[in-house]
């Protein structure tokens, strides 16, 4: 993979400790420890990536479930356009599973992942010295 920069800076950001786990319908999933976030594009208190040059984006979500646990999710564009969604889900032994999704970015738009279907009061997402919920991004190519 190409790493772009932008002015002299890699576009990409890594956060992890996701806030709630236990999600509403249409909530803004947020991940409060930012590891890094070149070009400043993340803010970890709204969740949302805002992107600082137009081009082409990829993010990546890993969530680690509870068992019998699911996470129906969207990654989702300004404008409310969602362009990847999904389940995530285990019936086993606290599963990882990661999901990754492409689209294009004009300066200033926003992208963010979204619970479309909440997992009601119980915790959804395990947390443990081997397992972490995390989102990142990163600017694939400038346009």
């Amino acid at each position: 993979m190409e790493i772009v920069l932008v002015s002299g800076r890699v576009v990409a950001f890594h956060a992890d400790t996701v806030v709630d786990r236990s999600p509403a319908d249409d909530q803004v999933m947020v991940f409060s420890q930012t590891v890094f976030n070149h070009g400043g594009g993340y803010n970890n208190v709204t969740g949302v990536f805002t992107a600082p040059v137009t081009g082409v984006y990829m993010f990546t979500v890993n969530m680690c479930m509870y068992q019998n646990a699911y996470f129906y999710f969207a990654f989702v564009k300004t404008g409310g356009s969602e362009f990847v969604k999904g389940i995530m889900g285990d019936t086993g032994d606290y599963l990882c599973h990661a999901v990754s999704a492409i689209t294009t970015l004009t300066k200033g738009e926003g992208v963010w992942l979204k619970c479309t279907n909440g997992g009601g009061s119980s915790n959804v997402f395990y947390t443990d010295q081997y397992r972490i919920n995390t989102l990142s991004g990163s600017l694939l190519q400038k346009m």
